[in-house]
């Protein structure tokens, strides 16, 4: 970067951070949210939170490389998870989650021919998989509990044809295909996250310091923010997570199909919004937190698209601005 752009990037930061610490203080010191911040809750809300981002900073930063930071992250994310009871919803949304990116590799390997990337696949399993719930409710087959048990089945087989192709990778049978899946539009996925330092440290540096501090700051904070929103799902209960906990399997599909009349049940709005579709197979399960989990897992992958799009013109360390932003 010249001069010029160092200068108008420390001008932007500044004035960003002036402007979010003002809103801040107006919305939560003096504003509609000064009533939560005068809670006990808040405050140690507001430490664990601290600590949580102390902790994940250290981690990538102090961490030899991304595969080490990236396995304890896990660790502590399912500890934070099952301490705030949560563990459970959000393992089988991942897991969910996990099968909607397969459902979509599948498809843009079998059907387009080609490798367009994580979010890629998200968003085109997540519309296969809305398009084959859709007709199934057009057969009347569409009960949740008929769902379930396509989701069940489909996954099966996509795990057996993500082993073989494994598998094909392992044997070197589908070397060319290896070497695409690593230079994909989004193949770097976490890795660059962490990249942001350029060239690694000489040997004889200390191990701190191996990864950006600028770069592990703000992923450490968006990851924090993630966690503070796992963290309240059960133990914080509002009015419209409730809502629409409930309102898939109650009002949306109590039958064999979305499109049955649902009269003047949930007179705000009688239509089936996508997502409350693709979430139906986590509904009417013992806790409504399994459907809201769902929106934990989209708002990460936003955050990861948001990324890949600055990654487009931008290098990793500019490029996480925008998702941490």
């Amino acid at each position: 970067m010249t001069r010029r752009e160092k200068t108008a990037a420390l001008v932007a930061a500044v004035l960003t951070i002036v402007v979010t610490l003002y809103s801040a203080w107006k919305l939560v010191g003096t504003g509609v949210l000064s009533w939560h911040a005068a809670q006990p809750d808040f405050y140690s809300m507001a430490l664990e939170t601290a600590a949580v981002w102390l902790i994940l900073f250290l981690l990538f930063f102090c961490a030899q490389n991304s595969l080490t930071a990236w396995f304890w992250t896990a660790v502590l994310c399912a500890a934070f998870c099952w301490l705030h009871v949560i563990f459970l919803p959000v393992a089988f949304a991942g897991a969910y989650t996990v099968y909607l990116i397969l459902a979509g590799r599948w498809f843009n390997r079998t059907v387009l021919r080609q490798n367009l990337g994580l979010c890629w696949d998200y968003l085109l399993g997540g519309a296969l998989t809305i398009t084959v719930f859709c007709l199934l409710s057009l057969a009347q087959l569409g009960s949740i509990h008929n769902l379930r048990i396509w989701v069940a089945a489909s996954g099966l087989c996509l795990l057996v044809w993500a082993g073989v192709c494994l598998r094909d990778f392992r044997t070197g049978t589908a070397g060319v295909r290896l070497r695409d899946f690593r230079t994909a539009p989004a193949a770097d996925h976490m890795r660059g996250w962490l990249s942001g330092a350029g060239a690694p440290q000489p040997s004889d540096s200390p191990i701190c310091g191996r990864s950006h501090p600028g770069s592990s700051a703000m992923l450490a904070a968006i990851l924090a923010l993630l966690l503070l929103q796992a963290g309240r799902m059960n133990l914080a209960v509002d009015f419209d997570s409730i809502w629409y906990g409930v309102r898939s399997h109650v009002m949306l599909n109590s039958g064999n199909s979305i499109y049955e009349n649902l009269g003047t049940l949930g007179v705000v709005y009688t239509y089936p919004k996508g997502w409350e579709v693709l979430g139906l197979p986590l509904a009417g399960l013992p806790s409504y937190s399994f459907s809201i989990s769902m929106n934990l897992w989209m708002a990460a992958l936003t955050l990861f698209a948001a990324y890949e799009t600055a990654r487009l013109c931008l290098k990793h360390r500019l490029a996480l601005w925008l998702p941490f932003l």
